[in-house]
């Protein structure tokens, strides 16, 4: 499985909500997100690619996302567990077949 780092989760959020988008980090199928992991950021990417709001198979587990804005973010059936959620803005974020198995989710 592919494993996002912080900052590439900060900027593929930042970027959907850029162009006005919702941002989605979705699972499992990682052939997207390796794909997308390898090309990251690369001017490359295609105007249908850059459009494209969600990162098949998103490996977020024990990631620290302490604080980041969330609201809004989809994040269906993306593997949370262990993930650092405290104080994040989990307002109106889809969190359908998500693994949020310990998970700290204080102050959410």
């Amino acid at each position: 499985m592919t494993k996002l780092t912080r900052n590439q989760v900060l900027e593929i959020i930042n970027d959907a909500r850029g162009r006005g988008e919702k941002p989605g980090l979705f699972g499992p199928n990682l052939n997207e997100t390796e794909r997308r992991r390898i090309r990251f950021g690369g001017p490359s990417l295609g105007e249908a690619e850059n459009r494209r709001a969600n990162l098949s198979g998103a490996e977020l587990f024990a990631m620290d996302l302490s604080g980041v804005d969330l609201h809004g973010v989809e994040l269906i059936g993306a593997d949370l567990s262990g993930t650092d959620l405290e104080s994040a803005d989990l307002r109106n974020a889809d969190l359908r077949q998500a693994n949020l198995k310990h998970a700290n989710l204080k102050q959410t």
